[in-house]
């Protein structure tokens, strides 16, 4: 599938101010503290990614991948529960794009292949997160690892939609029906929103930037 234009600078805003404690700048993902000791009661080596809940293939026509915009609901905290960012209300979802080094490298790397409705965990490392400087106003102490449990509520038409094999195998099966699916409209449809997804440009998420600090 063809990589769709560029989002304009408006939504780009939109986009880089949703996620709050998520948001990152692209020139400081580093991997090169993976080596360095850690201290295990607040961080771990490696990110862990967990599905709390799956989506069946035959419900899942399209996956998340590079480029994708995201629609979700989440929680998140520190290793020890402390809560420390949230938006789980139905009117509080937040959306961005992932492989553009809008939000985290641990949310970056573990929000891909996902489909709609899907709920993970993420379990992010600092050095995918905030690292030595810490965030969230002090929330987030240095050299901490955060823990999302993240819905994926949409994926927006805007940005690149990844067409899941085994979802179009089942379909061309014999007998198959659409009302075998969690929304039959999708299934009659899955081919136009490959298309659309190309050219419709998404609605932002009016969020106010965060505080550099909170960075």
């Amino acid at each position: 599938m063809q990589a769709v234009g560029a989002i304009t600078f408006t939504s780009l805003l939109g986009l880089a101010a949703a996620g709050r404690h998520a948001v990152r700048g692209r020139d400081e993902f580093s991997d090169a503290s993976i080596n360095e000791p850690i201290d295990p009661k607040v961080d771990v080596p490696e990110l862990k990614v967990e599905t709390i809940e799956a989506i069946p293939d035959v419900n899942c026509p399209f996956r998340s991948g590079d480029g994708s915009v995201l629609v979700v609901n989440y929680i998140g905290e520190l290793l020890n529960g402390k809560l420390i960012d949230h938006s789980m209300k139905p009117e509080d979802i937040q959306q961005f794009q992932i492989g553009t080094g809008m939000v985290l490298k641990g949310w970056e790397d573990g929000l891909k292949d996902m489909c709609i409705g899907e709920t993970r965990k993420l379990i992010i490392p600092s050095r995918l997160a905030h690292g030595k400087r810490g965030g969230g106003g002090g929330l987030i102490p240095p050299n901490h690892a955060l823990v999302y449990t993240i819905v994926l509520r949409e994926l927006k038409r805007s940005g690149p939609t990844y067409p899941n094999p085994a979802y179009f195998a089942s379909i061309s099966q014999p007998g198959f029906s659409s009302a075998e699916t969690s929304s039959s409209s999708e299934a009659a449809d899955a081919e136009e929103t490959a298309e659309a997804s190309q050219v419709e440009e998404p609605e932002m998420t009016p969020a106010p930037s965060p505080p550099r600090d909170e960075l």
